[in-house]
């Protein structure tokens, strides 16, 4: 058992110990993100690193959809701006590379 202290008051809590299907689902997803990882890369190093990043920056509009449908969270003004930064940034990068390359 822990005791912590929250707001002066002492709060209990028990800690029990994962199950097999927890630590089942840990090892599985922890080798499925390895997996993912490993392929990101291998493609990146396969392919134009320009275009590469810009397709990588699609996560950022993917992560916008799943906040937005999934968590029914609506992201901030400063996170859009952001986001509009990064991809206008990467956009032109690409472009200013293949125009140094002609």
């Amino acid at each position: 058992m822990i005791i912590l202290v929250f707001c002066g008051k002492p709060v209990s809590y028990v800690i029990q110990p994962p199950s097999a299907s927890d630590n089942l689902s840990l090892l599985l997803a922890g080798l499925l993100g390895f997996l993912a990882q490993y392929g990101i890369n291998k493609g990146g190093m396969m392919a134009n690193t320009t275009k590469v990043s810009l397709v990588r920056n699609i996560d950022v509009l993917v992560a916008f959809l799943f906040q937005i449908f999934m968590f029914h969270e609506v992201p901030t003004i400063i996170q859009v701006i952001g986001s509009v930064v990064l991809l206008f940034s990467t956009v032109l990068v690409v472009i200013w590379k293949n125009d140094s390359k002609s």
